[in-house]
């Protein structure tokens, strides 16, 4: 009664990127910092918005400090542009704070914050409680972080937002997360790559959840304070523990 083509040879011609609004600036989050010896440093990542060239001024975040770009290699030569999904490594003009985990960015609106909500699907056997802490994987970042208030369960059969205080596997929710120091992000809409994670269990290093970020509060309130001095608090408790292990 169907003629048609089969499901998985429809996915393969699907246009991904149909729809998707073209993110702002240009951001490359850095996977590996290369020092082969003392007269070279790169920064290398794939550059997920935007473009870049020799001459250019960038930031370094979370450290805010700037330099001028003063040489991109792709692959195994030297070019003195390069654009949104080329794997890079950038050399810069004078010495920055960069690690794993931190992001060159130009004119991206990229955030820095310790608090965040965001939509996750509970994917763990065991059941989510508050309280309850992981390791964070946000673009190439790794933070330990945990979750402080569950705001709602979405019934996936209704879309009705249901009040909740965990969560059973497959189910999902808008929670907010915070981590133990300020990250580079911003929400799935705008950067997919810095608004997309998965929180990791620490005990069993299994994937417990996936997400986007949704909002990111300002960074005058107040509201996370309490939040971050509990994290703070479990994670240190916890410290003793993991090292058991």
């Amino acid at each position: 009664w169907y003629d048609g083509e089969v499901l998985q040879e429809y996915l393969e011609t699907v246009d991904v990127t149909a729809g998707a609004a073209a993110e702002k600036g240009f951001y490359l989050p850095v996977q590996r910092v290369c020092r082969p010896n003392q007269s070279f440093r790169g920064f290398a990542g794939q550059i997920e918005s935007g473009s870049v060239a020799v001459g250019d001024t960038v930031t370094a975040l979370p450290s805010g400090e700037q330099a001028e770009v003063t040489h991109i290699f792709v692959a195994d030569h030297e070019e003195k542009r390069a654009s949104v999904g080329q794997p890079v490594t950038l050399q810069l003009s004078r010495e920055v704070d960069v690690s794993r985990g931190c992001v060159l960015e130009r004119e991206s609106g990229l955030s820095l914050a310790d608090a965040f909500e965001a939509e996750i699907l509970w994917m763990d056997d065991v059941p989510l409680t508050i309280g309850k802490n992981f390791m964070v994987f946000l673009g190439t970042k790794k933070i330990p972080g945990i979750l402080t208030k569950i705001d709602y369960r979405i019934d996936i059969n209704t879309g009705e937002h249901v009040e909740a205080t965990g969560l059973k596997k497959n189910e999902i929710a808008v929670c907010e997360i915070a981590v133990t120091e300020p990250i580079v992000l911003d929400t799935f809409d705008h950067h997919r790559t810095q608004g997309e994670l998965i929180l990791i269990d620490r005990i069993s290093n299994m994937t417990a959840a996936c997400g986007v970020v949704r909002e990111i509060p300002d960074a005058s309130a107040k509201r996370h304070f309490a939040a971050n001095q509990q994290m703070r608090s479990a994670l240190n408790w916890q410290a003793p523990l993991a090292i058991a292990f």
